[in-house]
């Protein structure tokens, strides 16, 4: 499985890149954040049911996941969702680990101010 990009990497501004770089571990307290792991969960089974939602998307995102139709098939091609685990923040993006029947991934998501998402990459597990 390759990396996968939706949008241009994270369409928040100048101060957001890539999601490799600069991770700030969760704090031993401090929970996932509940808008972006609820989106999460919405947008991977949207995914999985063939249909997802370009209305919860930033229109630059929403072009891109039509753009590529391939990443819809990817994702159910992973099997059930198992897990999602907060990791962390990479650059302003929540990093969610996600574990699927026959799939460990990793998910960064950024909501734009409107509550959209606005950036959503996933890739293997590291």
């Amino acid at each position: 499985m390759k990396a996968v990009a939706l949008a241009a990497v994270l369409a928040l501004g100048a101060g957001v890149a890539s999601p490799v770089l600069a991770e700030t571990p969760p704090a031993a307290d401090q929970v996932a954040p509940a808008r972006e792991e609820a989106a999460l969960r919405t947008v991977i089974a949207q995914f999985q049911a063939g249909k997802p939602d370009y209305d919860q998307m930033e229109p630059r995102l929403a072009d891109a996941v039509k753009a590529q139709p391939a990443v819809v098939t990817m994702v159910q091609g992973f099997g059930a969702l198992e897990h999602v685990d907060y990791v962390g923040v990479v650059n302003g993006a929540q990093h969610f680990r996600v574990g699927f029947a026959t799939a460990e991934t990793d998910w960064f998501i950024a909501l734009s101010p409107a509550g959209k998402i606005a950036g959503l990459v996933f890739r293997p597990a590291a």
